[in-house]
């Protein structure tokens, strides 16, 4: 018999060549992109046409049966949709890079989309999606939210803060037990189950990436050097309050997303004059430190847990100082929008009917040249090489990539 250790080794050595150095290699192809037939490709935010179109239920990993992700608009994949406030994203120019996917605030797909893809999974649907399927995960995450309960986006309105997506989940949680329990151990009647089935949440994972809006807080404030560590202890201690939460209801897997480069957003160069926010990423700096700290920490006080922290924070400094390496032409502006008409108000501008748009388009020809979609998020093919890399490469998934920490162990029977 071959020892187990050897089949592993076989096997990483099969997912390096498959999966290879991603951070170095920007434009190889690691994940396989959902494909229809010409004329077929669902619009809106149509989750269910994208999971109609996959057939039943399936993931390429039985060990990770269902995704469910938290955070603000990084993340939203559609919530943003039913909050009564911005629904920009449903128009175009958001999701011109694929299939005119809305309700992300990005030219196409979030990293819940790139990781569900990666999974085997169809993409998530928003939580809020009144009789949305949820079979194999949802998204819980909510533009214009922070960690902080009393963050707002730039317009002053709240959105679903990140503590309470947790309460949602758990009341989504008790729906899908109870969903289950009504069918006395018989299968459901429809083709694909609405909610997941109770097992799931153990095997799941659970992803979040949460902070850009409440770091807009903290420079409205006039805070200054010396708040630094009290502030970024307190955010962190949302993300621990997060983990704990959500550990209680028997989830394991988490992926944290660290908090990216902000002080060097399109609009955080903008508002220093043309350069970086020192005092912004002096902030980001102590909140990843912060982070990884209690990612560790986590690790050995919760049982049975399994941490993968994406490395946001060092992604965006690697584009920032050597964007060619990426395919980038421009690290530092906007693709989508300008300084007098943002990119949500063009897409407004463009949908309206009632009295047709006739000024200056600020949209670039190609987001693949630009690091950054609109003033805060990055473009779909930036995120899609940091998802690349943190699924199944070796420089930005700490301490190991989400294959080899989620995938493998269960595969091998490894702990």
């Amino acid at each position: 018999m071959v020892p187990k250790v050897s089949i592993a080794a076989l096997i990483l050595v099969l997912v390096t060549s498959l999966f290879g150095p991603a951070s170095t290699l920007p434009n190889r192809e690691l994940l396989a992109d959902v494909s229809f037939p010409t004329g077929s490709a669902p619009s809106l935010l149509s989750t269910n046409a994208f999971q109609s179109a996959s057939g039943p239920p399936y993931s390429l990993y039985p060990s990770v049966p269902a995704l469910f992700s938290f955070g603000d608009g990084g993340q939203d994949v559609g919530n943003v949709l039913y909050l009564g406030h911005d629904n920009s994203t449903k128009h175009y120019p958001f999701g011109t890079s694929f299939y005119n996917l809305t309700g992300r605030f990005s030219d196409g797909r979030v990293f819940a989309d790139f990781f569900a893809q990666a999974l085997g999974l169809p993409f998530l649907t928003p939580s809020l999606t009144p009789n949305g399927n949820f079979y194999q995960g949802a998204s819980f995450a909510s533009a214009s939210s922070g960690r902080f309960n009393d963050t707002g986006d730039s317009d002053g309105f709240r959105g679903i803060p990140l503590l309470k997506q947790v309460d949602n989940f758990i009341q989504f949680q008790a729906d899908a037990r109870a969903y289950w329990a009504g069918f006395n151990s018989t299968y459901p009647p429809e083709r694909i189950p609405r909610y997941p089935m109770p097992e799931f949440f153990s095997r799941a994972i659970y992803m979040v990436q949460s902070g850009g809006n409440d770091l807009l807080n903290f420079r409205n404030q006039g805070l200054t050097p010396a708040d630094i560590p009290a502030f970024a202890t307190n955010m962190t201690a949302v993300y621990e309050t997060f983990v704990r939460a959500l550990y209680a209801t028997g989830a394991r897997k988490f992926f944290i997303m660290n908090i990216g480069l902000f002080g060097c957003t399109p609009l955080s160069i903008r508002n220093n004059n043309g350069s970086c926010g020192v005092l912004t990423n002096a902030l980001c700096s102590n909140i990843v430190n912060q982070t990884t700290a209690l990612n560790s920490r986590l690790s050995t006080q919760l049982l049975n847990s399994s941490f993968v922290q994406g490395d946001f924070y060092q992604f965006n400094l690697d584009v920032f100082n050597n964007p060619a390496a990426f395919g980038v032409v421009n690290a530092t502006g906007a693709c989508c929008g300008s300084t007098t008409l943002s990119c949500p108000q063009l897409a407004l501008a463009l949908a309206n009917t009632t009295a047709p748009y006739n000024g200056p388009v600020p949209l670039c020809p190609n987001p693949k040249e630009y690091l950054y979609w609109d003033t805060t998020h990055m473009s779909e093919s930036m995120t899609r090489i940091l998802a690349h890399d943190i699924f199944g490469g070796s420089k930005y998934g700490k301490p190991k990539n989400m294959l080899q920490t989620f995938i493998l162990p269960d595969l091998l029977n490894l702990q």
